[in-house]
């Protein structure tokens, strides 16, 4: 999401990436690195990943167990602080609803030869 949004604070963290996902955690639920568990790594990994793949507020409220205006706020607190990946998603939106096709990336790994 870095690359395709170009977002310039998701940008910096990624390069940043031994504390990426903790500091993402910690972002979204406001938890320091010790008082970490398995379970709000959990959740933010459904609020970090959920988002980017188009979950509401609905969606989010029943995968965490959350109230729906709470799974609201994680949802606009995220956009407010990732613009450029809610500037990138409108895009698509826009693009997808005019050509209608979609596109698909397929990650490889480029050291498999596919011998």
């Amino acid at each position: 999401m870095a690359h395709f949004s170009k977002d310039p604070v998701l940008v910096d963290a990624f390069r940043m990436a031994k504390t990426f996902m903790r500091a993402r955690h910690r972002k979204c639920l406001g938890v320091g690195p010790m008082g970490q568990t398995a379970e709000h790594r959990r959740a933010a990994k459904a609020i970090n990943f959920g988002i980017i793949y188009g979950l509401s507020a609905f969606g989010l409220a029943q995968q965490l167990g959350i109230a729906q205006k709470e799974a609201a706020q994680f949802i606009n607190a995220y956009f407010s602080r990732y613009r450029g990946v809610k500037e990138y998603l409108d895009r698509v939106l826009v693009e997808t609803r005019k050509s209608g096709e979609t596109k698909n990336f397929v990650w490889t790994d480029t050291a498999d030869t596919g011998d």
